[in-house]
């Protein structure tokens, strides 16, 4: 059996100010009736937060969202510290997809 996992992050700075808010999208797919069992699971959660804490040495940001919740998110791209700054409003991004799929082990690999 196979199994993915993929995970991204984006922050665009918003230089106005708006209410904070969240949405997410959830997709899911199957593979087609017949062929070898096999789906895929995905969701992209957007939030528009405001920056609470940015930490370079850790590489966190910290981001306070609509429900009054702060989350640390790691952060890979060391040019996002030279732009963002506690106080200022972040849309962040985040993706999660996970696909499995279950493939025949070659006879080769199941003898010993």
């Amino acid at each position: 059996m196979k199994v993915g996992y993929r995970e991204a992050l984006t922050l665009e700075l918003k230089k106005t100010r708006a209410p904070l808010e969240a949405s997410a999208k959830v997709a899911a797919v199957s593979a087609a009736p017949g062929s070898q069992p096999a789906g895929a699971t995905g969701v992209e959660v957007t939030v528009l937060a405001d920056v609470v804490a940015v930490d370079p040495k850790k590489s966190t940001i910290s981001l306070k969202g609509p429900a009054g919740n702060v989350i640390d998110l790691k952060v890979n791209n060391p040019d996002h510290f030279k732009v963002v700054h506690k106080g200022d409003q972040v849309e962040a991004v985040y993706s999660q997809a996970m696909a499995v799929a279950v493939t025949p082990v070659p006879k080769s690999e199941g003898k010993k």
